[in-house]
């Protein structure tokens, strides 16, 4: 289960767009925020819409990675689920 855990937490994952790079760990938690000309280049509410849009696409990813982490242990398991 540690292994399972450390596994959980070295989970990383990236979008980028418009000279913005948006990072999240496994729970969405964002722990990188790089931004380029472009992205200061934008109004600050465009700006913000992108760092969200970027962040949400990258806690999907992560999310993702956390669950295939994840299966399989205790019993969870992902077959026959219906994800639409």
């Amino acid at each position: 289960m540690e292994s399972k855990t450390a596994e959980l937490a070295a989970i990383r994952q990236s979008a980028a767009d418009g000279g913005a790079t948006v990072t999240v760990d496994h729970n969405g938690k964002l722990v990188g925020l790089e931004l380029g000309r472009a992205a200061m280049a934008l109004s600050p509410a465009e700006l913000a819409a992108l760092v969200r849009r970027l962040a949400a696409t990258a806690t999907a990813a992560a999310l993702i990675d956390g669950v295939a982490c994840l299966t399989g242990l205790g019993g969870f398991d992902l077959e026959g689920i219906d994800h639409a």
